[in-house]
């Protein structure tokens, strides 16, 4: 019975052990997660967008380009007095470590905090659930010298696998350029109207 006991004991103690990481794995991890962050910080203009019915709808004028600061992609334009708005913003969750490279991009308000999306699902019985969650999406990216490709879907449970996709799909591929500091274009006019093409639905949660 005693030796049962110190198996199990055993055992117990090596998956705490393995489960658990020391302080200097953690480091390692947390450099490692900023080196990858790294590598996407700067202005970034549309190169191409393909595979979704906004194909078009992603500005690719002169004044319009992402600008990722820290952990925050944000969608900008510059118009002709230099002035910057801001037009979208998504916190980039990094997972570095899969094949291919994935990033979850939630949608945030200017203070930071996830916007939510309103969901309406109907129960066995027929009666109307009504929830709210996160807006986001989910992606795989590359990053190859001053190019950076994502493939990036509205659906959080169809997260894409490669950077190929068709019309029709929630997922669309986007590729970026980096644009050299201070070189970036700018508009000949201010925009009258200028929005980030999504297929979400934000709510206040009011």
């Amino acid at each position: 019975m005693r030796w049962k006991l110190g198996l199990i004991a055993a055992l117990v103690l090596s998956f705490g052990l393995t489960g658990c990481k020391s302080n200097e794995q953690l480091d390692a991890d947390s450099a490692a997660k900023k080196g990858e962050l790294d590598k996407l910080q700067g202005k970034w203009k549309v190169v191409s967008r393909m595979g979704d019915d906004e194909e078009d709808a992603e500005p690719t004028e002169a004044g319009a380009y992402y600008v990722i600061e820290g952990d925050l992609m944000k969608f900008v334009y510059k118009s002709a007095d230099g002035k910057v708005e801001e037009y979208g913003r998504k916190k980039m969750t990094l997972m570095a470590d899969k094949e291919p490279k994935q990033v979850d991009l939630t949608y945030v308000d200017e203070s930071g905090k996830p916007m939510k999306e309103r969901k309406v699902k109907k129960g066995i019985t027929g009666k109307k659930k009504v929830s709210t969650s996160d807006m986001k999406d989910v992606a795989v990216y590359k990053v190859e010298g001053d190019k950076l490709t994502m493939a990036i879907s509205y659906d959080e449970k169809n997260r894409p696998t490669g950077f190929t996709t068709a019309k029709g799909t929630s997922s669309y591929v986007l590729t970026l350029e980096r644009i050299k500091d201070g070189s970036e274009k700018i508009a000949e006019a201010a925009p009258t109207t200028k929005t980030v093409p999504t297929t979400k639905t934000a709510t206040t949660g009011k």
